[in-house]
């Protein structure tokens, strides 16, 4: 498929999405006078922002730096990630936020234009525009970011500027680019699996050593000894894991398997139940879930089964990724999605780094048979689906939607489709060349 084509059916795709949208949820809530989350297809509009201006901001306000000693706010990034936001904290907010919210936003337009402008001639300047715009300003992971205000921005920033060197194999400034983001929040690791696969062992020590060095040092700089900081961090992480993947804090902006595994668990034990709950027109249907807290006893068991068997699938799509596949836009896609569906807790905002392997994708120079599914499915990933609303009134911000069941599968059916393209392109060579085989031995 060309490259123009297959970048009109991504944007189209977005436009239709995000129009569709608006227009559901604008009938929601001036139609219906539904409030919230039945308005809106991103957060409460009450706590816009509040990753940056309460959650991060408010904790290095009114705490001296040791952010992992309180109990009333959830910090899971690594020490080196909590410096930054520290240093977000020594201006005053308005401009703190500006600030970081203009920076990041810039370098994300920069990074799509300059992908954009790879393929599109000079002469497409409308369609350049147009494309841009929508793509980086309308698209789900953008809006749900900006709408949050989260600092998962900076690990795209840096990760995007490590496949940026890497794919032009300028492989020791890529490595230790790579060691920031690992130093901010830890899962940026598993992409040394692309360094293991070009057997540069050297760039795989350094990046280690740098963000060792950055972490080790940054938790020294923080208030108390480190053998007391690690214990703190450690119990940060385990009532962050707590909240979000056992209760339901993060469950309706989330994109991990482990969101569909909770979904099983409500509607094997009838927590489901559907109701009208405006009686305008022919009134709007959704459903409440009620579950005890035994359920919620059942849901940690079933976490202690999911974590193992997501780190077997994960190893097996790593082993996949180094041993068979060639292309490096898959690779990094299988990696991504690796990334975000087999962590209990994935919020929706970490969809942004699947742009890093669509505009790679965008930009083949080869056409493939399975071109259009690929644009299709980057598409859908791209859009919001919060349509069929779950609600537990009990529960203050309690609520899903089918968006919790639609991204996972989507990302699945993507890592699925490359792995099983990539096994039979495989199988194909080796039945070609014992054909040669045989024909050279006649």
């Amino acid at each position: 498929m060309e490259k123009i084509k297959k970048l009109n059916i991504i944007t189209g795709i977005v436009l239709a999405g995000f129009i569709i949208a608006i227009i559901y949820h604008y009938i929601l809530g001036n139609i219906f006078h539904l409030d919230y989350p039945y308005n809106t297809f991103l957060f409460n509009p009450k706590v816009r922002f509040s990753d940056f201006t309460i959650n991060m901001y408010s904790i290095f306000r009114t705490n001296e730096f040791n952010p992992y000693n309180q109990n009333w706010a959830y910090v899971n990034y690594f020490p080196f990630g909590v410096w930054i936001q520290y240093l977000f904290t020594k201006i005053p907010l308005l401009l703190s936020f500006l600030i970081f919210m203009i920076t990041s936003i810039v370098y994300y337009g920069i990074y799509n234009y300059k992908n954009i402008k790879k393929f599109l001639p000079a002469s497409c300047k409308f369609n350049i525009i147009t494309s841009f715009f929508i793509i980086s300003f309308l698209s789900y992971p953008f809006l749900i970011w900006f709408d949050r205000a989260n600092f998962e921005i900076l690990i795209f920033l840096f990760i995007s500027l490590f496949i940026s060197f890497f794919a032009k194999e300028n492989y020791l400034i890529s490595a230790l680019i790579l060691s920031i983001p690992i130093a901010i929040k830890g899962f940026p690791l598993i992409f040394l699996l692309l360094f293991l696969k070009k057997l540069k062992f050297k760039e795989i020590v350094y990046c280690l050593l740098a963000a060792s060095l950055l972490t080790f040092f940054s938790f020294l700089l923080m208030k108390g000894d480190l053998l007391t900081n690690l214990i703190c961090y450690s119990k940060q992480l385990k009532l962050y894991m707590n909240d979000y993947a056992i209760y339901n804090n993060g469950l309706g902006f989330g994109s991990s398997l482990f969101g569909i595994v909770k979904f099983i668990i409500f509607w094997m034990n009838g927590c489901f139940k559907s109701f009208v709950i405006n009686d305008y027109f022919f009134g709007f249907t959704s459903f409440v879930y009620v579950c005890g807290s035994q359920i919620f006893d059942f849901i940690n068991k079933a976490l202690t089964i999911f974590n193992p068997i997501s780190m077997l699938l994960s190893l097996a799509i790593f082993c996949y990724v180094f041993f068979i596949e060639k292309e490096l836009w898959k690779q990094i896609l299988l990696i991504v999605i690796c990334s975000i569906i087999f962590m209990p807790v994935s919020g929706d905002y970490k969809l942004l780094h699947l742009l890093i392997p669509m505009w790679l994708f965008l930009n083949l120079q080869i056409k493939l048979k399975t071109d259009l599914i690929y644009t299709i499915l980057f598409g859908l990933i791209l859009i919001p689906k919060n349509y069929l609303q779950f609600v537990d009134p009990n529960i203050p911000n309690s609520f899903f939607s089918i968006s919790i069941l639609i991204n996972p599968i989507i990302l699945s059916v993507m890592a699925l489709i490359i792995i099983t393209e990539g096994f039979y392109t495989t199988q194909k060579k080796l039945c070609y060349k014992n054909d040669l085989k045989l024909f050279s031995e006649i």
